[in-house]
């Protein structure tokens, strides 16, 4: 039963999360879905081991499609970044 508690938990913050639609504090998220500040860490924290959201100095943000693609074209874009730097130093 508690099982199936934590997993309607999980839901609601995640559509939460979603219907939010940008970074949120964790104190409005456990005040906006009515639970304990340390019950909505602890299922954030597995949330995030799931790669559904991501944690971030106190603040949360859903994983889209979105997201996603812009987190690989920043890292695309720091690479290349790094690569003129090396360039730059060896001349």
């Amino acid at each position: 039963m508690s099982n199936k508690k934590r997993i309607e938990d999980k839901n609601r913050i995640l559509r939460y999360l979603l219907r939010k639609g940008s970074l949120c504090n964790t104190y409005k998220v456990a005040r906006e879905v009515g639970m304990e500040r340390f019950d909505v860490l602890e299922i954030l924290n597995e949330l995030a081991k799931e790669d559904k959201v991501k944690l971030m100095h106190g603040s949360i943000k859903a994983v889209t499609k979105e997201l996603s693609q812009e987190e690989i074209v920043k890292t695309k874009s720091e690479v290349e970044e790094l690569k003129e730097r090396m360039e730059k130093l060896e001349k």
